[in-house]
């Protein structure tokens, strides 16, 4: 079964936040159960970085991934 409507996929194609509901349950799913949402349900950037610098991704893809969800993360209601 295919989760993300090809329209969300594009979005994450683009790094850009897809705006369907099922994606935005599916990350609220993700990012709850990864403790990425803080006490006042607002999304935990400093969470996410700590989280992206463990991984082992090369330096630059960090640094990209990091700028792409600022933005993401402060355009969150």
């Amino acid at each position: 079964m295919d989760l993300l409507k090809q329209e969300d996929k594009e979005s994450l194609k683009n790094h850009a936040c897809p705006e369907s509901e099922s994606f935005q349950c599916l990350l609220e799913c993700a990012t709850n159960k990864t403790k990425l949402v803080g006490k006042d349900g607002k999304p935990d950037y400093d969470a996410f970085e700590e989280e992206v610098n463990k991984s082992s991704a090369p330096e630059d893809k960090k640094e990209k991934i990091l700028s792409k969800a600022k933005t993401c993360f402060s355009n969150c209601k």
